[in-house]
């Protein structure tokens, strides 16, 4: 199965607080971008679309993509709405994209579905050998 893949880097910056906004900004920057790549070679869909994140920031990592996706931020205390954050200026490219993979420090991976498209899922599933999606 060909599918079309881009990889993105959230680097850190010392000198910026880590805000959810800021991290979930940063996040919402590079599927942007991606889709925007996608649609210039896939712009049909003829091959799901995969994006893998990479980041050298411990406070960045798979759960901030992972309520990103979901549309809320789960605190002890509260959960934070952010579908309109998110839903906002990334709606079609949070959907555009198949599946996101989440690359840790030890290039352990995290799954997330973002789409249920019959003809990828599971062919996606059996090439990363997916057993658990989030």
């Amino acid at each position: 199965m060909i599918f079309r893949t881009t990889l993105k880097s959230l680097f850190s910056d010392s000198n910026e607080p880590q805000a959810h906004k800021t991290y979930l900004n940063k996040i919402q920057r590079k599927i942007i971008k991606a889709n925007e790549q996608f649609e210039t070679l896939n712009k049909h869909h003829f091959v799901p679309n995969v994006l893998c994140f990479l980041s050298d920031d411990f406070r960045i990592d798979y759960r901030a993509l992972g309520s990103y996706l979901k549309g809320e931020i789960d605190l002890i205390t509260e959960k934070i709405d952010i579908q309109k954050h998110r839903d906002g200026n990334a709606y079609s490219a949070v959907r555009n994209i198949d599946l996101y993979i989440w690359l840790r420090y030890d290039l352990s991976p995290n799954y997330f579905f973002s789409r249920n498209d019959e003809r990828f899922v599971y062919k996606l599933q059996k090439i990363f050998k997916i057993d658990n999606i989030n």
